[in-house]
């Protein structure tokens, strides 16, 4: 890569980096397997498990739709993450901020230079619906 390009790159990183220091909140990377149903259950259940304690999270605005399901209204919103580069994040994951459990939809190493991540991420379960809040 062009050393012009890795610097306009670095500029950009820098700016999400101070975005990230300036309003991030502590987050929870987790790990989610699948467990056989406990006796008499035919359901597996879903465990999850930390992969990584995040101290600073920036959230940025949320985007999506709002649909009428029949019973209430149901939004699927998406949220933009950043946070400081750490290895090994995927989609198989979840992010746990604030009590709710997120999906991460993607994974970006912004300027493939190593120095932040963008997740997509979206409501994870029960939390995704309306009607679940009331």
């Amino acid at each position: 890569m062009p050393t012009v390009t890795v610097s306009l790159w670095q500029s950009a990183v820098d700016g999400i980096l101070k975005f990230v220091d300036q309003t991030g909140q502590e987050a929870v990377i987790q790990n989610v397997s699948l467990r056989a149903p406990k006796a008499g259950s035919t359901k597996s259940r879903r465990v999850f498990e930390t992969f990584a304690n995040i101290e600073k999270m920036a959230f940025d605005t949320e985007v999506g739709s709002t649909i009428f399901d029949g019973v209430g209204t149901e939004r699927n919103f998406e949220v933009t993450a950043y946070m400081e580069y750490i290895d090994g994040v995927t989609s198989e994951q979840m992010i746990l901020f604030q009590d709710r459990r997120y999906k991460i939809i993607t994974v970006e190493d912004i300027g493939l230079i190593h120095g932040i991540l963008s997740l997509t991420l979206s409501l994870f379960g029960d939390d995704d619906k309306e009607a679940s809040k009331a």
